[in-house]
């Protein structure tokens, strides 16, 4: 198996350096997560729409996996993952009985048992066109096969309008391009203090705790040109070689267990520039449980200064590194993140985000049975 992406919403920032891009009525959740700081909320008003779109996630012709939480139960039966009803389409509607049914177009293919509402669920889906076999599951549980239609979809939520509220949330997006993954998480590890610097500076200047400037993103409706030293870190060397390390939190503290299962490990960060004048570039890596590859960007992409950072508005911009599969970790040790500005101008660089997502499958409790059904039966097509 291969994760293709992942997102969990920590970095609560609408096309930011997860790789979510929500649209429609949606907020960020710090009250209601599965796993991580955050989970996304979608509560649309009748004849609204509120949807994630997984295309930069890969989505689309893969296995799609997601956390799925009913808050509020909708008076009419809605979807709540698909593109559209035209034929040869799929999407999974939300029944009044609070059963899921995957459907092409308007015809059912299977139906799982009944959701509870207020209650955390782990979907996986098939979501590959013409595919044959087991297409859902549930909580890790097998719960529809049969074929999948001609073409599958990239939104998970409420994309199309029925006439009523609604109001769900989901967390944990994982893609795999081979197979299913059970009851996988993305944990979500954040800085916790400096290793080393050559040539840093805190937003405004500051030299010291630099990684306050990477934990989380600036809030909504802060002007991220002000620059304080816990918004961001900036390098303005012109040596081509000053470098920041920042230490990550430990494995352990995000609840890893030596008996989990870790699936891989990714980068992501958020980057903007100045001012747009000349090329400003720069690498990221891990260089330590595990190594990382060094991955190259330009900041701010060039296209100017980075300025009010409400959901992604502005020119902050997003990277992330490529995806290191099965690594052998010390769990009680976290990763060491590498920052480099590899340019020789005196034009300012500034990073604002960086986290470690963990995509793992937890040790199942063998005490425990979904709380949805203690016996579940596979739904044939029909």
């Amino acid at each position: 198996m291969a994760i293709v992406g992942s997102c969990g919403f920590n970095s609560q920032q609408a096309n930011g350096p997860e790789g979510e891009i929500p649209g429609g009525i949606f907020s960020y959740s710090a009250e209601n997560r599965r796993t991580g700081v955050a989970s996304l909320r979608l509560n649309p008003a009748s004849g609204q729409q509120g949807f994630l779109d997984t295309t930069s996630l890969n989505g689309f012709g893969n296995y799609l996996h997601w956390g799925f939480y009913i808050a509020s139960m909708p008076t009419v039966a809605r979807v709540i993952a698909g593109d559209s009803l035209a034929a040869g389409t799929t999407n999974i509607i939300l029944n009044l009985d609070q059963t899921l049914s995957l459907r092409n177009s308007t015809t059912v293919i299977g139906t799982t048992p009944p959701l509870y509402t207020n209650q955390w669920y782990f979907i996986g889906l098939k979501n590959i066109g013409s595919a044959t076999g087991v297409l859902m599951q549930l909580d890790g549980v097998d719960v529809i096969s049969g074929t999948y239609p001609a073409s599958g979809f990239s939104f998970i939520g409420c994309n199309l309008t029925e006439a009523s509220d609604i109001d769900i949330y989901i967390d944990d997006v994982i893609v795999d391009d081979a197979g299913f993954l059970s009851t996988a998480k993305v944990g979500y590890l954040r800085p916790v203090s400096d290793v080393s610097n050559t040539g840093w500076t805190g937003g405004a200047g500051g030299t010291t705790n630099l990684w306050q400037g990477l934990d989380l993103r600036p809030p909504g409706g802060v002007d991220s040109a002000t620059e304080t030293d816990l918004i961001n870190i900036k390098c303005a060397d012109s040596s081509g070689t000053a470098d920041y390390t920042v230490q990550m939190a430990t494995y352990e503290s995000i609840g890893l267990a030596d008996s989990d299962t870790i699936i891989g490990v990714q980068i992501a960060i958020s980057h903007g520039e100045d001012i747009a004048t000349g090329i400003k570039s720069g690498t990221f890596e891990s260089v330590s449980n595990p190594v990382i590859a060094s991955t190259g960007f330009n900041f701010g992409n060039n296209i100017g200064a980075h300025d009010v950072d409400t959901v992604g508005v502005g020119f902050w911009t997003k990277a992330r590194s490529s995806f290191v599969a099965g690594p052998a970790l010390t769990l009680t040790d976290g990763p060491q993140v590498k920052f480099i500005k590899t340019d020789v101008t005196t034009r300012a660089g500034c990073i604002d985000y960086c986290a470690m997502n963990v995509v793992y499958i937890p040790i199942t409790d063998p005490t425990k049975r979904p709380a949805y059904v203690n016996s579940m039966t596979t739904v044939l097509a029909h």
